[in-house]
């Protein structure tokens, strides 16, 4: 992978290099790209019938080195990865059952809508073993097992319907996190203890740390976990809607801005040893702190980028954004291709997307305000138009409040969650230090939640008919063509982009129409 500057300095010359190439070729985003085709076209294709159209993209990779392309090579071999990837998931056997059910827990059951979710791995029906995980739905008035019981149940398990033309499916959600099929049990389950693992000890951790935060944070506990954890379940249903109708949701989930938050903390205090022990002390921080959180999307691509960004310092290279990336995107990918039907995973990569194209052009433009400003102006501004399309795909909705909001809590987020970590740890060596600094956390969240609710009681928040992906996949090429990574002059960029836009609203208006 290339690191190499951001800005397309690399890519041209004074003598007319920016005229002979149109664009700053990356090839690890040229991998990505294919490989969200591939996925994607795999997908749709249901995966059995992926496999006979990957090999053909096979054979066009063999032709494309046969004539020296090697691009096109690397291009249409991450297209049939992709596809061939999609495959393993459709090889697992529809299932109608109803009968008897065993299963280790995988992992922390949860309650939703009033009922109880538990995640079995090693299941079997009647004795017979089944692949994949299965998604067991109890009474919410159960006792819940716990991680690693061995639990049995009369259940009636079936396979997720799939979705069509649809922004959300539930089989796409489900095979993201490894869940083939789904059950509801019968009233009555037994529970056995079962051996304990290092996930088990992670979920011990995770849950450790959720009561010392109950415990130390009781007024704003749920907000202290949802940044720290990503565990959103202990806050009230109308913050929830609050934060969700003015646009700034992501505050509350622990998303790559949070990590981004603690690495770069973690490179400041290592700012003096050596590249190689700071890409260490990165990799070992963000492999432990993925594990206790369950390993979410947005944290495992913040954590990439971090150890992208401290081996290239490492190697004496310079960062750039969109290859490091378009890295975290190939490897979630290939562990898990269904990732990209996450809406976590989705709205995580796009807003950083919008950072890779956008900062630079927007702190350029308001190089006359103070720096801090600027810059603050800037990422909220680059944030919020990569993931816009894609808010109002999964969430039907956009507020007009959202930029000025997040230019109050984004600045206010790196404080709240600094200050919540060091009052866990302190808690626990200095109690009464770790109380006060808690209660000075507890006010900063009061002043962070107060515009949010003040303002999600104004009119704002607009209904949007949720855009088509081809609607989405054009408006981010609009924002390609504005970035420094589209190597043509800037009136050619805007009308580029502004066709796109034009573009944009044609097949949206069909869609209303259709």
């Amino acid at each position: 992978m290339r690191i190499i500057p951001s800005d397309g300095a690399a890519a041209g010359s004074a003598d007319g290099g920016f005229h002979r190439q149109i664009i700053n070729y990356r090839p690890m985003a040229s991998i990505a790209a294919a490989l969200i085709i591939g996925v994607y076209l795999g997908d749709i294709m249901l995966g059995a019938q992926a496999a006979w159209p990957a090999y053909l993209f096979l054979l066009l990779t063999f032709a494309a080195l046969i004539l020296k392309r090697p691009r096109a090579a690397l291009f249409f071999i991450a297209i049939a990865v992709g596809m061939l990837r999609v495959t393993l998931f459709f090889s697992l056997p529809q299932i109608e059952y109803s009968g008897s059910l065993t299963g280790r827990v995988a992992d922390q059951p949860y309650l939703e809508r009033g009922r109880l979710m538990v995640t079995l791995e090693g299941a079997a029906l009647e004795g017979a073993p089944v692949r994949g995980r299965v998604l067991l739905e109890l009474s919410g008035r159960a006792p819940p097992p716990r991680y690693g019981d061995a639990v049995s149940v009369e259940a009636e398990v079936a396979t997720p319907e799939y979705e069509w033309g649809s922004a959300y499916s539930q089989r796409r959600f489900l095979l993201s996190k490894g869940i083939a099929y789904t059950a509801r049990g019968q009233p009555g389950f037994t529970a056995e203890p079962g051996p304990n693992d290092w996930y088990g000890l992670c979920v011990l951790i995770r849950q450790s740390i959720s009561e010392k935060i109950d415990e130390i944070f009781p007024k704003n506990s749920g907000f202290i976990n949802g940044i720290l954890l990503g565990d959103k379940t202990g806050m009230e249903a109308d913050t929830l809607e609050a934060f969700q109708a003015t646009g700034v949701y992501h505050v509350l989930a622990l998303s790559g801005l949070h990590a981004g938050i603690l690495g770069g903390a973690l490179l400041f205090l290592l700012r003096r040893a050596k590249p190689v022990i700071s890409l260490a002390f990165i990799a070992l921080f963000f492999m432990v702190y993925s594990a206790v959180a369950a390993f979410p999307a947005s944290l495992i691509r913040a954590g990439l980028m971090m150890c992208v960004m401290a081996g290239a310092k490492a190697l004496g290279r310079r960062y750039d954004m969109f290859s490091a990336l378009s890295l975290a995107a190939v490897l979630i990918l290939l562990w898990s291709p269904y990732q990209l039907f996450s809406a976590g995973f989705i709205l995580s990569f796009s807003a950083v997307a919008g950072l890779a194209f956008l900062y630079r052009p927007l702190a350029d433009k308001l190089n006359r305000l103070p720096r801090p400003l600027s810059s603050g102006v800037s990422v909220s501004l680059a944030a919020t138009l990569g993931s816009f399309p894609f808010v109002c795909r999964y969430f039907g909705r956009a507020s007009v409040w959202s930029l000025p909001l997040n230019l109050i809590i984004v600045p206010l987020a790196p404080v709240i969650m600094i200050a919540s970590a060091s009052a866990l740890i302190l808690s626990l060596t200095w109690p009464a230090a770790g109380s006060a600094l808690a209660w000075c956390v507890d006010y900063l969240v009061s002043i962070a939640q107060y515009p949010v609710t003040a303002f999600a009681s104004l009119p704002g928040a607009l209904t949007i008919p949720s855009p088509s992906l081809p609607v989405c996949l054009v408006y981010l090429l609009g924002l390609f063509f504005l970035s420094p990574y589209f190597l043509r002059a800037p009136r050619l960029k805007a009308r580029m982009s502004g066709l796109c836009a034009l573009l944009c609203a044609v097949l949206y208006t069909v869609g209303l129409l259709v």
